[in-house]
């Protein structure tokens, strides 16, 4: 499977006046193989893993002296994602996933996350 992430977390510091820097995580894309166990009915359960890429940008507000200001400047930095997750499939169309995004580049930037999703083509093949 395939999962597009747009985050929208934000991480901000202000350590004076005139240096603050916030980080936004932007879309990831990542791809995944899982394994489902069909032990109930109309619950499986799944764990799986994928592989990707992830972009972050950081804005940095800094007093720039040949500008005689403070300015908004921005860093943008792309990671390769490893995401393990476990999860329950709820009547072959609907998951509830716990993964985590390792980042790997930048690991400062890794999380944890729950997510809901839809399948498409899932249940048993006759």
């Amino acid at each position: 499977g395939m999962q597009l992430s747009i985050i929208g977390t934000s991480d901000t510091s202000s350590p004076d006046v005139y240096n603050h820097y916030r980080a936004d995580h932007k879309p990831s894309l990542v791809t995944f193989v899982d394994h489902n166990w069909r032990g109930w009915r109309r619950v499986s359960l799944f764990a799986g893993a994928g592989v990707g890429m992830s972009a972050v940008d950081w804005e940095f507000y800094e007093y720039r002296s040949d500008l005689e200001r403070a300015v908004w400047d921005t860093y943008r930095d792309r990671s390769f994602v490893f995401n393990p997750r476990v999860g329950a499939e709820f009547f072959n169309r609907v998951r509830l996933t716990v993964e985590y995004k390792w980042m790997v580049t930048a690991s400062e930037y890794s999380f944890f996350g729950l997510t809901v999703g839809g399948v498409f083509g899932g249940g048993r093949k006759r």
